[in-house]
């Protein structure tokens, strides 16, 4: 009776209220609130998302004026003038030989910072140590104009060592950073900022050429400036140009920003450019999910899913292609962090045997966090600063950078003062050696681009090879068609020696994650570091003594080491 009366009663309030238009007006209103919510939604949405855009060309931008500023700190077109300054007026000791050790201190103070930097970002905010290498620069630049008048040791302290800590604070921050945001293009990115380099360093070259010598005036019979007139200038252009440098180093550190948490990183497991999944990343996705279960449960099921890397393999040969099995084995490390799943489940199955036999699960139980902390998923890629250093694939990207990299400093430093032992041409060499870091710009676009089609060691291999080849016939140019020859040859060099730095960075990241990237790039440039202050003296000796071609041939050498290293021992699995 109950139920028949409140249905009397709805049956007889509804129409009511339909008539009176009450329903209808909520329903209205309904609609309303949810096409008022879905477009407020839409609009933040959309806006986060061009402010998100904007950031990250603003990021881009300021690294390219960053990289500029750290461009325009080189010594292969400056040193010829530097050098012919303090030989007449400091003393005759100076000459091109000992100039190698500039180049060392260069890549010393370099190394050092760029380690430090990684440290500090996690100190205080990555623009205060941008900014702090910016002003480093044009510290180091205003104190070589006083430093020109003193010793080759305090140039040495001022041009080699201050200048270039500030380029080792700025270096890989700002190519990290800006890698961050679209980590899917990080050899294109990369390639991208370190190309600046070049570009303005070809800049910088064609003005210091107009200013220091316009009248094309010849060098010496050995290669030196004697006129007062182009002497003179030399301190006055570091006081002009550090003005410069601190504007470019306050406005690209205003446009860097740090990309948002959200977006995925290299050093995650899922590998979003997939377009298919496939058995070997199910496999280790598996293991992560089932790592999450309580006690020998979640150990028990991940042996009993995949027991034997040889299975795993096997199982997938119906479902990959060829290449694409290899591909993703090698680039993707699977294998790797299986075999570091495996090794850490025996483990901790050994320690469940030994602390309690009798009944394991409640003695895991006892102690949840150190267990959560001894059984967390294997993310692929992700390492600290110390484990990242006692793997395998560390020691070989360091010895081989250090044997490579050779190449490109000494080419650097060295290329303009070998041209003018036989080319009387001043306004001719700066614009070849101009051009050829615009080479070196191209280059390294394009070996960004073939690290990304061909991965690392490949690359690597290609570039070595050619280098090396380079060197050992540089010599040609002394005896044959001198401006010719000496022009291909250095575009050759510079087009290529530019893929080391290119490639090192990106292959740390892709190794070990981004989050430590920085620091462990820093601690990997040591390898030039040793390289270079090892060789300088013998560098030194050769080319006053000996001359060019035996120079040439050790740093061939060099490359040609650094080559074969590679084809051996490098394999992707040896991250671990």
């Amino acid at each position: 009776m109950k139920f028949l009366k409140r249905s009397k009663v709805h049956l007889f309030i509804h129409p009511i209220l339909k008539s009176s238009g009450v329903t209808m007006f909520n329903f209205q209103l309904k609609k309303m609130d949810r096409l008022n919510n879905w477009f407020i939604n839409g609009f933040q949405n959309q806006s986060n998302d061009h402010i998100r855009q904007l950031k990250f060309y603003s990021t881009v931008i300021g690294a390219v004026i960053l990289h500029m500023l750290v461009g325009a700190v080189q010594m292969g077109n400056i040193i010829t003038y530097i050098t012919s300054y303090m030989r007449f007026y400091v003393s005759n000791d100076n000459n091109y030989g000992r100039n190698t050790w500039i180049s060392s201190v260069i890549v010393l103070a370099f190394t050092i910072f760029t380690i430090m930097s990684g440290y500090m970002t996690r100190k205080v905010s990555f623009r205060s140590v941008i900014f702090l290498g910016a002003f480093l620069i044009t510290l180091g630049n205003f104190l070589s104009s006083l430093a020109v008048n003193a010793s080759f040791e305090f140039l040495v302290v001022t041009y080699g060592f201050i200048q270039n800590a500030g380029c080792g604070l700025i270096y890989s921050i700002v190519i990290v950073t800006s890698v961050k945001w679209k980590p899917q293009y990080r050899g294109f990115i990369a390639g991208l900022i370190i190309a600046m380099d070049s570009i303005s360093t070809f800049i910088t070259m064609e003005l210091q050429t107009m200013y220091f010598n316009p009248n094309n005036i010849p060098p010496d019979d050995r290669g030196y400036f004697t006129d007062p007139e182009i002497l003179l200038r030399v301190p006055r252009y570091f006081r002009f140009v550090s003005l410069i440098y601190i504007v470019m180093g306050v406005v690209g550190t205003m446009m860097m920003f740090v990309p948002p948490a959200d977006v995925p990183q290299p050093s995650q497991i899922n590998d979003h450019e997939q377009s298919q999944p496939v058995t070997i990343s199910q496999t280790i996705d598996n293991n992560q999910l089932y790592a999450s279960m309580d006690g020998p449960q979640g150990l028990t099921v991940r042996q009993l899913r995949a027991t034997n890397i040889d299975d795993i393999v096997s199982s997938s040969s119906g479902i990959f292609p060829s290449t694409s099995l290899t591909e993703n084995l090698i680039e993707n490390d699977y294998l790797g962090i299986l075999k570091e799943q495996f090794d850490h489940d025996e483990e901790f199955l050994s320690n469940i045997r030994r602390g309690n036999t009798n009944d394991p699960y409640n003695h895991y139980m006892t102690d949840t966090n150190t267990a959560n902390n001894e059984r967390r998923p294997i993310m692929k890629n992700y390492y600290g600063v110390r484990k990242a250093l006692r793997t395998r694939m560390a020691m070989i990207l360091l010895i081989t950078f250090g044997l490579s990299t050779n190449a490109s400093y000494f080419i650097g430093a060295m290329g303009k003062p070998y041209g003018q032992s036989f080319i009387s041409d001043d306004h001719f060499l700066s614009t070849v050696i101009a051009f050829a870091n615009l080479a070196n710009c191209f280059g390294s676009f394009f070996c960004g681009k073939l690290l990304d089609r061909f991965k690392f060691k490949r690359t690597m291999i290609f570039i070595n090879c050619l280098v090396s080849a380079s060197y050992f016939s540089f010599i040609f140019s002394y005896y044959f068609a001198h401006k010719l020859l000496f022009t291909i040859w250095i575009m050759v060099i510079n087009f290529a020696s530019i893929g080391f730095f290119s490639s090192h960075l990106p292959e740390v990241m892709n190794k070990f994650g981004a989050k430590h990237a920085t620091a462990i790039y820093g601690i990997i440039h040591t390898g030039p570091v040793i390289s270079s202050l090892a060789l300088s003296p013998l560098f030194e000796l050769l080319i006053n003594y000996y001359g060019w071609f035996p120079t040439f041939l050790t740093v061939g050498f060099l490359n040609f080491t650094s080559m074969v290293i590679i084809m051996i021992y490098y394999r992707a699995h040896t991250v671990i």
